[in-house]
């Protein structure tokens, strides 16, 4: 009988044991997460506002290049430089609704940094978000 209440109180210590571990690792997935990835706390927690104008739009892939099945983010890659008070600020997105946007256009946008232990690009910024048109005269 003893040995019995001694394996049922050992199994249920190994389930706890095991549900905290699982949840510590997922919390460490989520905090820290993939880089690219748009879960992860540091980008959310460190993102960036700013008005400006678009100074440049480039696609990151070339129009018509490729025939794909699945994954159609990279067709709407783009790199786009904006220019808020005499600074110029390069950011990434894959936002489709950059793909209608111009040169001189002036925009509220979002950003996120690379977090800091993504050394190869850190001081970078990736995630653009179009977040609203504004008259031309804001940015001037």
């Amino acid at each position: 009988m003893n040995y019995e209440y001694k394996k049922r109180q050992e199994r249920k210590a190994n389930i706890i044991v095991g549900s905290v571990l699982i949840l510590f690792i997922t919390l460490i997935m989520f905090l820290f997460g993939n880089n690219n990835s748009e879960s992860t706390i540091y980008g959310w927690w460190e993102r960036k506002y700013n008005i400006g104008s678009i100074e440049r739009v480039q696609q990151s892939f070339p129009s018509g290049g490729m025939i794909m099945s699945g994954n159609t983010e990279i067709l709407f890659s783009s790199t786009i430089l904006l220019k808020s008070n005499k600074k110029m600020i390069p950011f990434t997105t894959v936002d489709r609704q950059f793909t209608g946007v111009k040169k001189g256009d002036c925009m509220k946008v979002s950003y996120d940094p690379y977090a800091p232990w993504a050394l190869g690009k850190n001081g970078t910024f990736h995630n653009g978000r179009l977040l609203e048109f504004l008259p031309k005269k804001m940015c001037q």
